[in-house]
């Protein structure tokens, strides 16, 4: 005998895959972009430095989300380096 219904539970698959824009998408789109600019110039100009991005906020309002899906977008577009390589972000999540 179960005392779960796993019926009850189909939909999290469904939501689990949905996504959700928060209004601070737009901006950390716009910052993830300057980084990647920055990253670009770094290669064709001597001297330019690259910039990082971080981002904070209370547990659980979806910055890792927000970001995995921005990091999935950016390498499916498959854009490419100023050397002619692919340009691919990869992460990697520590425990807090």
């Amino acid at each position: 005998m179960s005392f779960i219904d796993p019926d009850r539970f189909k939909f999290g698959t469904e939501l689990r895959n949905s996504h959700f824009e928060f209004s601070r998408a737009k901006p950390l789109r716009t910052a993830f972009s300057r980084c990647l600019e920055d990253q670009f110039r770094s290669q064709l100009i001597d001297g330019v430095e690259a910039r990082g991005l971080v981002v904070t906020g209370s547990s659980r309002v979806g910055k890792s989300r927000e970001l995995k899906k921005l990091i999935g977008t950016f390498n499916a577009s498959k854009t490419q380096m100023p050397d002619g390589r692919p340009a691919k972000i990869v992460s990697c999540v520590l425990s807090g």
